[in-house]
């Protein structure tokens, strides 16, 4: 049996053991929370370096008065994520900004049959009920039982 470091079993990202680029790698992960309404579409994180300044690249020279007048309030969200003691500014850079990824689709849960439903609800157990109903939501396509 092998052993892993505790931090590795938390974060199992391939991000290299340097406190900066873990850091950086948190703040991209979190970045549409961080940034607040202004950031999260023409801001993105490019770098932290080890005095703690990250560097931010912006897509659009119009927004960099606005972001300038956020500075602290950002900052308070970075510190509050990071600890104080990680981030000591925040800087920005014109550039191509990536594109943020579309968030995931909303998946519905598919309606059951009749008949599935009122078996369902004979059920008494709540776990083997809730079982039951996902087992009928997979074998078709409209959520009643599978054809035969």
């Amino acid at each position: 049996m092998t052993w892993l470091p505790l931090r590795e079993c938390f974060d199992p990202s391939p991000v290299p053991d340097d406190p900066s680029r873990r850091a950086l790698e948190w703040v991209r992960r979190a970045w549409p929370s961080l940034a607040g309404p202004l950031g999260r579409e023409a801001v993105a994180p490019k770098r932290l370096d080890r005095r703690g300044m990250l560097t931010l690249t912006v897509g659009d020279q119009a927004l960099l008065p606005r972001l300038r007048s956020e500075r602290a309030e950002l900052l308070k969200r970075l510190r509050s994520f990071l600890g104080a003691e990680m981030v000591s500014g925040v800087r920005w850079e014109l550039g191509p900004c990536p594109i943020p990824a579309a968030p995931p689709p909303v998946r519905r849960p598919r309606a059951l049959a009749p008949e599935a439903a009122a078996a369902a609800a004979a059920i008494s157990d709540p776990s083997l009920r809730e079982r039951f109903m996902a087992a009928c939501r997979g074998l078709s396509g409209d959520g009643g039982p599978a054809p035969g």
